[in-house]
């Protein structure tokens, strides 16, 4: 890393013989350095074969790309276009409209929140491999409270269960902790004083 105020970093690379997954939150201000090392790294590996094939295709993913700055955008979408390759970079984000500079490369691809009649199938199908009896409405109720968010369904079904073992269709669903830490923080934002 010529002219930077460090001569190397060391990356958390998520490796395979068809792709890379870097976190970007996890490059301290590097990230356009790295990625564009990345894209001429796979690029070179492209030049050597003689096609593009599935053989020597290769991915590489980019976890929170949304947090890139439009400098950083710019330059990765230039060392795109300058390097001819054919591995695919794939941008995973939660709000596009951040990668506007990228928006001529890019297939926009939107993963929709889970219906909550997925969110029940997969509680069932959890609770059947873990040879839990979980009531139909009970795992209605936890789809309800979990606001499409399937991760915190099955966290809620978890803690439920862990408070009590014998589900009932009436009983309180537990939010495990990420309620508790928001109900904290507000009753802090409405009383700051030393007893909160």
């Amino acid at each position: 890393m010529q002219g930077e105020a460090v001569s190397s970093i060391f990356v958390n690379l998520m490796v395979s013989a068809r792709h890379i997954e870097v976190n970007l939150s996890e490059l301290k201000g590097y990230e356009k350095h790295i990625i564009v090392e990345l894209i001429k790294e796979k690029s070179r590996e492209s030049d050597n074969a003689f096609q593009c094939n599935e053989e020597n295709c290769k991915v590489i993913i980019l976890y929170e790309a949304d947090k890139l700055s439009t400098d950083t955008l710019t330059y990765i979408k230039w060392a795109l276009e300058r390097f001819n390759w054919c591995n695919k970079v794939i941008f995973c984000c939660s709000d596009i409209s951040k990668l506007q500079p990228l928006k001529s490369l890019c297939t926009l691809v939107q993963l929709l929140e889970p219906s909550n009649e997925e969110i029940i199938s997969v509680l069932e199908f959890i609770a059947k491999q873990e040879g839990i009896q979980l009531p139909h409405q009970l795992a209605v109720q936890i789809a309800n409270s979990s606001k499409n968010n399937l991760r915190q369904a099955i966290r809620s079904f978890e803690a439920t269960w862990n408070f009590n073992p014998s589900l009932e269709e009436d009983q309180d669903i537990k939010t495990g902790w990420e309620d508790k830490i928001a109900k904290l923080a507000k009753n802090i934002i409405e009383e700051q004083s030393p007893k909160q």
